[in-house]
């Protein structure tokens, strides 16, 4: 990311984070946006969390993204990705962590 930055004056980084570490990520000075996720918390339940899933999801398909990068290659990090506007690149199936995750990339 510093690298990136560093290359490209216009970067606007977004990154979405589990609501735990949602301040750590906003101290790094090339990230232009967080937006944090409540998965763990959701889980506990799904039902009540709903309108809060919704406002996520909201607030994540509030930009269109020029890239859209998955660097975990996890299916619920691919699942997230793939719903925000963007072209969504990942992992190949043999490289990612869970190989499903792969079935939502666009590249």
């Amino acid at each position: 990311m510093t690298e990136a930055a560093s290359r490209l004056s216009d970067l606007e980084l977004t990154w979405v984070v589990e609501e735990s570490f949602a301040d750590l990520v906003k101290m790094h000075p090339a990230v232009t946006r967080v937006i944090p996720v409540a998965i763990r918390r959701w889980r506990k339940s799904w039902i009540r969390s709903w309108p809060e899933v919704l406002n996520f999801l909201s607030e994540l398909k509030d930009t269109r993204y020029d890239l859209v990068v998955d660097s975990q290659g996890l299916i619920k990090s691919a699942a997230i990705a793939f719903f925000a506007r963007g072209n969504v690149h990942g992992f190949e199936p043999g490289s990612a962590r869970e190989p499903l995750a792969a079935r939502f990339y666009s590249f």
